[in-house]
């Protein structure tokens, strides 16, 4: 009985009673909350442009640096040329042994 006493009094729009939400014109000039927001904005640009001048120093100082890295790096490239010459030199001598006790063994 409720069902069909609800369903016949039921209309095809929805009538709503509530009144109008009033609006409020937001001055943002003098919310001291977003004003502070925007002085700590600021100041963290400031901080970022600053640690992007300190970035940039320091990217020319590794330039004046990896000329010194370039030399390391020339040295350290010799010494491992060297070293593996030292390898085919030992390779080598084990040989010229391996010969000489094969002439030694021969005679």
């Amino acid at each position: 009985d409720n069902i069909i006493k609800c369903e016949s009094e039921k209309s095809a729009t929805m009538k709503i009673d509530e009144p109008d939400t009033p609006f409020h014109k937001y001055n943002m000039d003098e919310d001291e909350e977003v004003q502070a927001a925007l002085r700590e904005h600021d100041l963290a640009l400031v901080a970022a442009a600053l640690a992007e001048k300190e970035q940039e120093e320091e990217e020319e100082e590794e330039v004046e640096d990896s000329e010194e890295a370039k030399k390391k790096k020339e040295q350290f490239e010799k010494k491992r040329k060297a070293h593996y010459n030292e390898w085919e030199r030992i390779q080598m001598a084990r040989k010229l042994m391996e010969e000489d006790e094969d002439e030694e063994d021969d005679d």
